[in-house]
């Protein structure tokens, strides 16, 4: 079976505002703000990746990606439902019809299940973008770098037609209770996911063809080193101040002699913790690569220190990937 989505914005007579595409059995086509997805709705009321349309056993079917404002079908809010010729969906100001291919009629089938957002919200929805995860085996062989096991990770999140290309570990963030952080190479995007220890997860993407500046970051050495002299300095004086205070006082009475350990143990233990400083400070000058999309959305993927050279292979995979798309 063969149809066509037709698309148009309301109340505008711009030819760019509308378009058509087809579809055949077991392709798919995405629906979003964002460059790169195969129907583009340029509005803020419209996601970056909307919704999904996909031709199965020769029903349509049309799925919510997790979009903030939802999609329509005939008046009523779906999450998921089988669309035919003749009904109308509406996605922000926009209106998309589907139209039977001549001799390509849809076959008559049973209905699928209509999923409503209420229902939908009633229960457990898997929403792009954040979500939690069952800390299993598949969690703990990702946290080795099995890439099988990260692969698992992003399945759910995969549009029908979107093959993993690579995934891989990037390290946990943080001290006591670190986040760990995943990538995922595409054919159609690349996408970052950081779990936390509780299993909540937050999940960013963007298209390969959205991206317009991609670079990978390291912090300065410089800076750091900057920082360790500063608080060199800062121990130095409160060290000093405090022997030279106990010296002051020209006895050795027990509040003097006091002073002066005090102000060499604060020396001593200022030098014992310059690893935590260290530690401290590429806490928060981040590491990992940075992306900029076309629509000016910023999405980085961060890595600790032991995964850099990961993460700069992520990077080259990426820009190889696009040479390939030839954007």
């Amino acid at each position: 079976m063969s149809v066509q989505v037709q698309w148009s914005r309301e109340n505008s007579s711009d030819p760019a505002s509308s378009g058509s595409v087809s579809l055949s059995e077991g392709e798919s086509a995405t629906v979003g703000r964002e460059t790169g997805v195969d129907i583009q709705l340029k509005d803020s009321h419209v996601s970056r990746l909307h919704a999904e349309v996909y031709v199965e056993n020769g029903v349509v079917v049309i799925k919510d990606a997790g979009s903030t404002n939802g999609i329509t079908l005939n008046g009523e809010q779906v999450v998921q439902s089988r669309w035919e010729p003749g009904q109308t969906v509406r996605i922000g100001p926009y209106r998309l019809s589907l139209v039977a291919v001549p001799g390509a009629l849809v076959p008559s089938r049973p209905k699928l299940p209509q999923v409503s957002r209420v229902e939908s919200d009633s229960k457990a929805r898997e929403i792009p973008g954040q979500g939690g995860v069952e800390l299993g085996d598949i969690y703990q062989r990702a946290k080795k770098n099995d890439p099988q096991a990260v692969r698992q990770l992003f399945l759910g999140f995969l549009g029908r037609n979107e093959t993993v290309i690579d995934a891989g570990y990037l390290g946990g963030l943080g001290w006591i209770f670190p986040e760990h952080s995943f990538w995922c190479i595409t054919n159609a995007r690349i996408h970052g996911l950081v779990v936390n220890a509780s299993g909540r997860l937050d999940l960013t993407f963007c298209f390969l063809k959205a991206v317009d500046v991609a670079y990978f970051h390291q912090p300065s050495r410089v800076g750091l080193w900057v920082t360790i002299i500063f608080y060199l300095l800062a121990v130095a004086v409160i060290g000093i101040a405090l022997v030279a205070s106990g010296v002051m006082v020209g006895s050795l009475t027990p509040a003097a002699v006091g002073l002066v350990i005090l102000g060499l143990l604060v020396i001593a233990a200022g030098i014992y913790l310059i690893p935590f400083v260290t530690r401290f400070y590429y806490r928060f000058t981040k590491s990992g690569c940075a992306f900029f999309t076309k629509e000016h959305v910023y999405m980085p993927i961060l890595a600790d220190r032991k995964n850099l050279r990961a993460a700069q292979s992520m990077l080259r995979l990426f820009e190889e990937q696009k040479r390939i798309l030839g954007v």
